[in-house]
C-alpha cells in the first residue's frame, strides 16, 4: 500500500482571496471559478507538498471544486504552472451538490483501500473534523 497525503487546494496550497468576494458579496461562483488561475500560492503549503513528495508519498490533491473542463484544466495547469508535484487530481462532479466534507468523506473511502493516508491539509473546519473522524490526521490552516 502507498503511503499518501492529502492537500485541499483554496484556502490551503492556492491563496485564492483576490477572488473571495465573488462569493461573499456577489453569490458569483462564476466569476469565482474564472478567476482562479491567478491565484497565488501558500509558500507554507507548497513546503509541506515538497517534504512530502520527499519522502515518497503520494500526492493526492482533494478539493471541493466542480470540475467542470474549464476549471479541471485551469486547475491542472495552476498546478503545472507552479511546478507543483502531484500523482491524483481529484475534483467534485459538477452536479454533486453535498457540501465539501461529504464529498472528501467519500472521496477518502474510495482511496482507502489503495493508500494509506498519514495526513491531510485543509482549511475548512468541518473537513478537518471529518479527517480526524475517520482516523486521518488533520493540519488544520482555517
Amino acid at each position: 500500500m502507498k503511503i499518501a497525503a492529502i492537500f485541499d487546494l483554496d484556502g490551503t496550497l492556492c491563496d485564492g482571496t483576490h477572488r473571495q468576494h465573488f462569493i461573499d458579496e456577489l453569490n458569483d461562483w462564476d466569476s469565482w471559478y474564472d478567476q482562479l488561475i491567478l491565484d497565488k500560492i501558500n509558500n507554507w503549503c507548497l513546503d509541506l507538498v515538497l517534504r512530502a513528495k520527499k519522502a515518497d508519498f503520494y500526492i493526492i490533491m482533494l478539493t471541493a471544486r466542480r470540475f467542470i473542463p474549464q476549471v479541471a484544466q485551469d486547475t491542472e495547469l495552476w498546478l503545472d504552472y507552479h511546478d507543483i508535484p502531484y500523482d491524483i487530481l481529484i475534483g467534485k462532479d459538477p452536479a454533486d451538490k453535498r457540501p465539501a466534507h461529504e464529498f472528501k468523506k467519500e472521496a477518502y473511502e474510495n482511496l482507502q483501500s489503495r493508500y494509506d493516508v498519514r495526513f491531510a491539509i485543509d482549511d475548512e473546519i468541518e473537513n478537518a473534523n471529518m479527517w480526524l473522524s475517520v482516523g486521518v490526521p488533520c493540519h488544520f490552516c482555517g
